[in-house]
């Protein structure tokens, strides 16, 4: 086939998606050298590739399909993209190559439980169909992701995930099948460049700091591929948004990297617990901050190691809304507190709530990564606190297995003062303070058997609202 018939036919088969530049000619016709080039390297297990980036690939002008697209005249023509129907995706019409075939959008919006497909396109190995649905629990509706393997047929169409849209007009997913992922973006056709950052490093004060990519979108849609699985930490810039990539689907249904994850023993106590809990912390860090390696384990120079590991003040429990129905009178509790070092010097803090009873057992995430100084990582107190009785009293829970005495540090001593200086007694002490109801702006001091202090510190790190830097500011 000559390079003029192939350009006439991937002008005909992709005119509707698009958009208005100054020399078609030129575009497509990279676009079909890149796609010579893609065929040339999977012949030998290569990867399609038009830009290499340090952290991100685009992959959207290597499109591959198996079977010619729907022809031009059976694809209605988009609204411009000034039109008001891109402001909202409860608006929005199909797009992607596949959106000319109404069984299939139809198949896929009967899956999704109703809505309309939003968007409908062969990527790579698999058919993937986005349906915007209403919710009324969310502010932007539901996207529900429909796939399949490449070429399905509407009877071969499963549901790979759903979620909520990341904003009124942007549509963000992270794809996370082991060994791979994508990151694909939607928004309005008009919206010509994303920003992606799938990685946040710890600095060892305790900051953490973003390095960012440029991509760009065609017609407002970006397919990216990424080294390793899109991880949690991941951000995106586009349009209106800015925010965090929390819509996690596995298109073709294969398994995720957390298979590898070795999970905690939640019935174990002692040395067993201790291991297992220091395991599967490790793999959790280094997931959450795309540390992972290929083979989806952590690498060598990140470790974790256990601060503190036993019981908290049952009152403290309560008091926090931590106990629930499974807790038993003869139940027992634990509160786990570790710390895991990262390749470059940072530090992150991660603790769990266990609780055990003859009903079972269940386990809560109060601090997942946390950014910590380095420099007094294995002596920053914990603290669990809430409200008892009418709510004009805290209890709390100090946990500082270094330190032989906590105090409570009042932000206006003349209006709430100070606790008493309290032991720490097989890691923790239990502080109480009559006549408050919130601890904003306390902090919390730990002292030495001869009385000197430690150190000051909040109550809670700097950055645990935030800790992977996933909002804007």
């Amino acid at each position: 086939m000559s390079i003029e018939t192939e350009l006439r036919e991937a002008l005909s088969a992709r005119a509707d998606e698009v958009p208005a530049v100054a020399d078609p000619y030129e575009r497509v016709t990279s676009a079909i050298a890149a796609e010579r080039r893609r065929r040339r390297r999977a012949a030998v297990g290569g990867v399609a590739a038009v830009a290499a980036l340090a952290l991100a690939v685009p992959l959207v002008e290597a499109v591959d399909r198996t079977a010619p697209p729907a022809r031009q005249s059976q694809l209605l023509p988009l609204p411009p993209a000034s039109a008001s129907a891109w402001d909202t995706l409860a608006t929005w019409p199909a797009r992607g190559g596949l959106r000319g075939d109404a069984g299939l959008l139809a198949a896929a919006a009967d899956l999704a439980g109703g809505g309309h497909v939003v968007y409908a396109e062969d990527l790579g190995p698999v058919r993937v169909l986005l349906v915007w649905g209403d919710d009324e629990g969310t502010e932007h509706g539901r996207i529900t992701a429909v796939s399949g393997p490449r070429g399905a047929k509407a009877v071969d169409l499963r549901v790979a995930g759903a979620g909520s849209p990341a904003a009124a007009g942007v549509i963000v997913l992270r794809e996370v099948s082991d060994p791979g992922g994508q990151l694909l973006v939607l928004a309005a056709p008009e919206v010509a460049t994303a920003e992606v950052s799938p990685h946040v490093r710890v600095q060892p004060d305790g900051t953490v700091k973003r390095d960012w990519e440029r991509v760009a979108l065609r017609g407002g849609i970006g397919v990216l591929a990424l080294r390793t699985p899109p991880p949690p930490a991941t951000r995106v810039r586009v349009g209106a948004y800015d925010g965090a990539a929390d819509m996690e689907v596995s298109w073709d249904g294969a398994e995720t990297l957390d298979v590898n994850s070795p999970g905690m023993c939640l019935n174990c106590s002692g040395e067993d617990f201790r291991v297992q809990a220091e395991a599967a912390t490790r793999y959790s860090v280094a997931r959450t901050l795309g540390l992972l390696r290929a083979d989806g384990t952590p690498p060598d120079d990140l470790t974790t190691h256990t601060v503190y590991s036993g019981p908290v003040d049952r009152a403290v429990a309560d008091a926090a809304a931590l106990s629930d129905g499974m807790l038993a009178a003869h139940g027992n509790t634990t509160v786990f507190v570790a710390v895991t070092h990262l390749p470059g010097g940072g530090v992150v803090r991660s603790v769990r709530y266990i609780v055990n009873s003859d009903s079972g057992s269940s386990a809560s995430e109060l601090e997942s990564v946390v950014p910590v100084d380095a420099a007094s990582a294995d002596r920053l107190p914990y603290v669990l606190w809430g409200t008892a009785g009418d709510q004009k009293k805290v209890l709390a829970a100090v946990v500082a297995p270094t330190a032989a005495g906590v105090q409570l540090v009042s932000p206006a001593p003349s209006l709430w003062p100070d606790t008493a200086v309290v032991p720490v007694k097989a890691g923790t002490a239990t502080l109480a303070l009559d006549g408050v109801s919130d601890v904003d702006g306390f902090r919390v001091a730990a002292f030495d058997s001869s009385g000197r202090r430690l150190g000051l510190w909040p109550l809670r790190p700097a950055g645990a609202d935030d800790p992977l830097d996933l909002v804007a500011p």
